[in-house]
């Protein structure tokens, strides 16, 4: 019942957003949102900033943002708040919107506006939401709905390997013609080596912590499903692991922990919690290892080439829950059970045999990465736009 009432509000909504669609679409502006509004970061970002110091003020940039001074002063932005008035008007009127989420269902397709998903991981691990196994049939349906408007409203999926292209295409029923085989914009600073001293130094300095460490970042992620996220304890050992990493690389380390944005926070000792820091790629690049889990960060993480690995002791669980499009054990980092297989796998780290299993897992998906993803999408978007304005 209560997803008929959804679905009713919905049908009033998109009959609200043809009203807005009497005011005709700015043929430069564009709008971006990341997170639905929460934060200034991922591939909207790069994006955003791209074609900002390349075209400056040829566009109107608006961003959906919950707090406006997540922003850079140096951006002269419109900010709108996610679901206000002035967000479903930019969302009439903006030329191009980038999103790195689905769009909202009650947008439909409007002429000279295009649609532009980034989406929000790369690689091919867990499973969306429309493959879980523990959704009633009604929600099943309901959750068809919705993606059925949104696939009519969605013009380009940006992709960051073949493999998730195919898989994407057949879980939203998007035609793979409308993928974009360019890699995951966000990506791009993983090749951009001469800025990874600063971008570590700027991190050290912010959380106080002594450069000569190790980074180790902790970013297990979220439980549950979207807007339903749950937490358990996953009894990681800050202490343990450090002991491990100064045995096997000769240093001492500090956990770096790194909660997911949609998570119930883990409460952690012996770690420095950098959940709020708005940019996960530059903790990734800060980064001197890895450990997750099933997040997506191992495929962005993994073009590092540095030490990773997966904590997975709710591995069956998860399974049952969630489960992954392929074993985990074809993943490119080794997965651990418990506390103390995951300090064996650290202390039997060897670089050659883990970095020839990472490139075999880079072509096994057939990367799209090569550190010009954002120059080959912000060329389309001008190319789309100046065709408009002829």
């Amino acid at each position: 019942m209560k997803h008929c009432v959804k679905l009713a509000i919905i049908y009033m909504a998109r009959i609200f957003m043809r009203m807005l669609y009497l005011f005709p679409v700015k043929k430069n502006r564009i709008l971006f949102s990341a997170h639905e509004g929460k934060r200034y970061n991922c591939n909207p970002k790069y994006i955003f900033e791209m074609l900002y110091e390349e075209y400056g003020d040829t566009y109107e940039y608006v961003w959906c943002i919950s707090d406006p001074n997540d922003i850079p002063i140096q951006y002269k932005v419109k900010c709108v708040k996610f679901m206000s008035l002035r967000h479903l008007f930019y969302l009439a009127t903006s030329a191009v919107v980038i999103s790195n989420m689905v769009i909202e269902p009650f947008v439909s397709k409007r002429k000279d506006r295009i649609f532009i998903n980034t989406w929000h991981g790369g690689g091919a691990y867990k499973k969306g939401l429309v493959d879980t196994n523990f959704l009633p049939k009604l929600h099943c349906i309901y959750i068809a709905q919705l993606r059925n408007w949104r696939i009519s409203a969605t013009d380009y999926v940006i992709s960051g390997c073949q493999i998730f292209s195919e898989l994407l295409s057949k879980q939203m029923h998007i035609d793979i013609e409308r993928f974009l085989s360019i890699g995951m914009p966000r990506n791009d600073i993983f090749f951009q080596t001469e800025k990874h001293a600063a971008i570590r130094k700027q991190i050290s300095k912010q959380y106080n912590i002594d450069n000569n460490c190790m980074f180790l970042l902790y970013a297990p992620t979220f439980r549950g499903h979207w807007r339903a996220a749950s937490c358990i304890d996953l009894q990681f050992d800050p202490v343990k692991i450090c002991t491990a990493i100064q045995q096997r690389f000769g240093k001492p380390a500090v956990v770096l922990y790194r909660s997911h944005l949609m998570d119930k926070h883990q409460m952690l000792d012996n770690i420095v919690d950098v959940s709020n820091y708005p940019d996960m790629q530059e903790l990734l690049v800060a980064a001197d290892i890895l450990i997750s889990d099933y997040s997506s960060s191992i495929w962005d993480y993994s073009f590092t080439y540095k030490p990773g690995f997966l904590y997975t002791p709710d591995l069956d669980d998860y399974k049952r829950d969630t489960d992954f499009h392929y074993p985990i054990d074809s993943w490119q980092y080794p997965h651990a059970r418990s506390m103390d297989e995951l300090c064996s796998a650290v202390l039997d780290y060897d670089e050659s045999a883990a970095i020839a299993r990472i490139k075999k897992h880079h072509n096994d998906l057939g990367s799209f990465e090569t550190g010009n993803a954002t120059k080959s999408i912000c060329r389309i978007i001008h190319e789309y736009t100046s065709s408009k304005s002829e």
